[in-house]
């Protein structure tokens, strides 16, 4: 958060119930008790504040636990977007956000005419082999995924 953001103000603006801020007042363009934010054309819940635009779920961190540290960032469990639930949301690093998506980690090669898998790690692309069907190509990178990236 920006240094003109603090606990305090989210706190003066903003309640929390059940994975969403409240309006604790009204102002202008503001109704009190309606939920705060739009859900931007990426899926994300964003706030506007003071002129500036913040996504949810870094206002709903820091409502609850402050500063988010330095190469961290927040990481949505579920992966649905605007589902800001504390519950739903943990620290990360960068490598650990990306490994929480929905990617096949699979891919048809025509020249081969293969199934290859493949799965990042440490910035590179590791591949994990090459196979006759989309399920076992799939399988192999879910087992990998399962064994590398653990959170």
């Amino acid at each position: 958060m920006r240094k003109v953001m603090t606990k305090e103000l989210l706190h003066e603006l903003f309640y929390y119930k059940d994975g969403k801020l409240f309006n604790k007042k009204g102002r202008r363009g503001v109704t009190k008790d309606a939920i705060a934010g739009n859900i931007t054309k990426d899926g994300y819940m964003a706030i506007m504040i003071k002129g500036k635009t913040h996504k949810a779920h870094k206002l709903v961190w820091f409502y609850h636990n402050g500063d988010i540290p330095e190469g961290l960032e927040i990481d949505h469990i579920n992966r649905i977007r605007n589902d800001n639930n504390i519950d739903n949301l943990r620290l990360v690093t960068r490598q650990q956000n990306n490994w929480n998506t929905s990617g096949k980690g699979c891919y048809w090669r025509e020249g081969k005419k293969k199934w290859q898998s493949y799965i990042g790690l440490n910035g590179k692309r590791k591949y994990l082999g090459s196979f006759d069907n989309e399920t076992d190509a799939r399988n192999a990178y879910l087992e990998a995924k399962t064994n590398l990236h653990f959170i």
